[in-house]
């Protein structure tokens, strides 16, 4: 009888001892998601063990993946080999939906969301093309990636889970991917009533600092609007309608009014006086995503809509207050229409070269940098000249990298130090301007040169 129930006990014990290790295991792996320091020093060889533990977790932790659950719903990407990407969170109006290493799903009640990556240090160093993968669509967001470089963008969501992550591509291959995440949300073309019109915006104080705004009675209901700072909320309708941001570039986010007739709508930022095309051909109820270049100090911020010719109305007035750091030089493009173009400031005299592939320079005096390669359309594209060594002659350039099928007005805006704009510059591009380089070429387009000191 001992015999056999040694038989019966032992499988028993075995059983036991392991469910003991997987609860040890699941609970430490729940310490370690959640609490800052989960072990204690004072007892080292406790410590070591845990140790052992934390790092086998950890690389547990490192590997997870929601690809697998993205490719059962029939999107594609394990074709595209993982690599280690350390940085990657969703951010939705300044609260973190997701994030490495974890946690990999959530859920947000926005429909549009800020995703954030840094390339990892061992990516190719001769520059990479970075794309957003959503669902199983490619959206491209950079060219000439290198490692390490930051990678933001503000993404729209459809209804339901989104399965994100990003890709690098190098040449014509595949790099690698990150980790999937999922994100759950109503979407970006969720229903939505207009936001409440605040009773008193900044359209005053806009005036008096002589912007001459748009027309002060013609507020039209917006659905929504809200400018944001690496995901965090700078001001949004119907409040605040005032900010602080340490940044030169905040992302817009527009849902424009449902009473808007037709699909002819155009539409605009309007800053300080100056107008940024963002859209085209709109609708009732579209999202609009844009970039707003910000000069330092204050920023007085709306969004206008046309109806052709006719001009039909603004969204209440916002101010953002930027502290980003002073500049010598600012050079702003924008333009009206889907395509690629590209700003470029050099000085042949000395061998900088600011552009798309080389957005920041840091060396014999010179400091500069492009705030946003814009692909997409519209712009806007923004160079800072932060410090020279002395007095230097600057060109300022534009190549039409993409090319397309209908002319581009392009307009290329020269502030001085004191953001004060000292030059306007105008050019239709055609399809035969084409130029997909980063150098000038006799298809560039030579918007100006000036002289700057330091």
């Amino acid at each position: 009888m001992k015999n056999n129930n040694k038989r019966i006990y032992a499988p028993l014990t075995i059983i036991t001892i392991g469910i003991v290790c997987i609860g040890t295991i699941i609970i430490s792996s729940i310490l370690i998601a959640e609490t800052p320091n989960p072990i204690d020093r004072s007892h080292k060889n406790d410590f070591l063990i845990s140790q052992g533990i934390v790092g086998k977790i950890s690389e547990l932790r490192m590997t997870v993946d929601l690809a697998d659950e993205a490719e059962a719903k029939g999107y594609k990407i394990k074709d595209i080999p993982q690599q280690v990407f350390t940085t990657f969170e969703v951010i939705a109006k300044g609260n973190t939906v997701a994030k490495l290493p974890v946690p990999l799903a959530g859920s947000t009640n926005e429909g549009v969301v800020y995703i954030h990556t840094i390339l990892p240090s061992n990516a190719p160093r001769d520059g990479s093309n970075v794309y957003v993968w959503k669902n199983g669509t490619q959206l491209q967001i950079r060219r000439a990636a290198k490692a390490d470089s930051v990678i933001d963008v503000q993404l729209p969501l459809d209804k339901g889970y989104n399965y994100l992550c990003f890709l690098v591509k190098s040449g014509n291959s595949w790099w690698g991917r990150s980790r999937v995440i999922r994100i759950e949300s109503p979407g970006s073309e969720e229903k939505k009533d207009p936001a409440p019109i605040p009773v008193q915006d900044f359209w005053d104080e806009a005036n008096a600092k002589g912007y001459n705004p748009p027309k002060k009675d013609s507020i039209i209901p917006f659905l929504s609007m809200t400018i944001t700072s690496r995901g965090k909320i700078i001001a949004e309708i119907p409040n605040p309608l005032a900010g602080v941001t340490e940044q030169g570039v905040a992302d817009s986010y527009l849902r424009l009014p449902s009473n808007l007739s037709g699909s002819n709508n155009s539409v605009f930022i309007w800053n300080n006086g100056e107008t940024t095309p963002v859209s085209k051909l709109a609708r009732s109820e579209q999202n609009v995503l844009s970039k707003v270049v910000l000069s330092r100090g204050y920023n007085y911020i709306c969004a206008i809509v046309f109806d052709g010719q006719k001009y039909i109305g603004r969204s209440p007035m916002m101010r953002i207050n930027s502290t980003v750091h002073a500049s010598i030089a600012r050079f702003e493009m924008v333009w009206d229409g889907p395509g690629d173009m590209d700003l470029h400031i050099d000085s042949p005299e000395t061998g900088f070269h600011v552009c798309f592939s080389n957005t920041s320079i840091d060396y014999s005096g010179v400091r500069a940098n492009l705030d946003v390669d814009n692909m997409a359309g519209f712009g806007p594209e923004n160079i800072r000249i932060y410090s020279l060594p002395g007095k230097i002659n600057v060109r300022c350039f534009v190549n039409y990298y993409s090319g397309g099928s209908n002319p581009i007005g392009v307009t290329v805006r020269f502030y001085d130090k004191n953001n004060k704009m000292i030059k306007t510059e105008h050019k239709t591009f055609s399809a035969s301007d084409i130029r997909p380089t980063a150098q000038f070429t006799d298809k560039s387009w030579l918007a100006g040169t000036v002289t700057l000191e330091p």
